[in-house]
């Protein structure tokens, strides 16, 4: 209901009386419920450093070694992720690799941490590893406000592949195919938890991969990850594939993460035009960088 001004107030008196009712409303009355240029935030959350257990043989040393981020419901949760991860999961999928991140100090691929924090409800809640943009943002003020991070943005062309198809009729190969699952929203879960499905499982090896029932994208990360420069989808292809994916790995490397070298990268992208009917091409593209001002080892909960 509106206030009405004391009889006798007019002129400049009125204009400072109403200026001083504004200051007295609350910000709610204000700016209606949530001002729109508000930073997003978590209501709550947890950050400490992951404790890395000695390492163990089999499945469990496997399992152990693993790190992940998910979102169900309102609940985000991160496990056994380094500051470095943690950083391109915060500033969204054109951020993929590593060195696309520059400064900063030793710990930041060292030290891993486990996030457990309470997103504010949302209009689309999403389930999986597929991170809604406005809770991106909840961890990009995270990191601000618990590990102090800076950082600023600039663009550099720099040699990126492109995947397409390799085939002029559009074919895939016999090493990708349509899926009837969708295993996207249980690619986190570990045995023993709820919606955990054992055929969901992938394989992850230095001579290939194999997925059931998950998008191009799972495919585009690996790719990255092992011919050390980005990947960008220009395929085309939507929904979910199972995906198979092996190749020879030259006699004369011996480290177990040989992201870049030329003789392995061209068996790779060997095996990708033959066995999925796609291709891999070279290209100059601009690419965002991150470069880090400042970041600091979080503050305790």
């Amino acid at each position: 209901m509106p206030r009405k001004i004391r009889p006798g107030v007019t002129g400049a008196s009125a204009v400072a009386f109403l200026a001083v009712l504004s200051l007295v409303q609350p910000a709610s009355a204000r700016n209606g419920a949530q001002s729109p240029n508000a930073t997003p935030t978590f209501e709550v959350a947890s950050v400490r450093v992951q404790p890395q257990e000695s390492a163990a043989g089999g499945i469990a040393g496997m399992l152990a070694q693993l790190s992940s981020v998910r979102f169900e419901g309102n609940r985000f949760r991160v496990v056994n992720m380094t500051a470095a991860r943690l950083i391109l999961e915060a500033y969204g999928p054109e951020y993929r690799q590593r060195d696309q991140i520059e400064g900063g100090p030793g710990w930041l691929d060292q030290e891993r941490f486990q996030i457990e924090a309470l997103a504010p409800a949302m209009d689309s809640p999403r389930t999986g590893s597929a991170v809604p943009e406005a809770v991106r943002g909840m961890l990009r003020n995270l990191l601000e406000t618990r590990f102090n991070l800076r950082v600023s943005r600039e663009t550099r062309e720099r040699p990126v592949y492109t995947l397409v198809r390799a085939r002029t009729d559009g074919r895939l190969g016999e090493g990708i195919r349509a899926s009837k699952e969708d295993c996207s929203t249980s690619v986190d879960l570990r045995p023993g938890e709820p919606g955990f499905r054992k055929h969901c499982l992938g394989q992850l090896r230095i001579n290939g991969i194999q997925l059931v029932g998950r998008p191009i994208d799972e495919l585009v990360r690996f790719l990255t990850s092992r011919v050390g420069r980005p990947v960008i989808d220009e395929t085309g292809l939507t929904g979910t594939f199972d995906v198979e994916l092996f190749y020879d790995v030259p006699k004369t490397i011996t480290n177990s993460s040989p992201a870049g070298t030329a003789e392995f990268s061209s068996g790779i992208s060997n095996a990708v035009s033959e066995k999925l009917g796609l291709k891999l091409e070279p290209r100059i593209r601009p690419t965002p960088m991150l470069l880090i001002q400042h970041i600091e080892r979080p503050s305790p909960n």
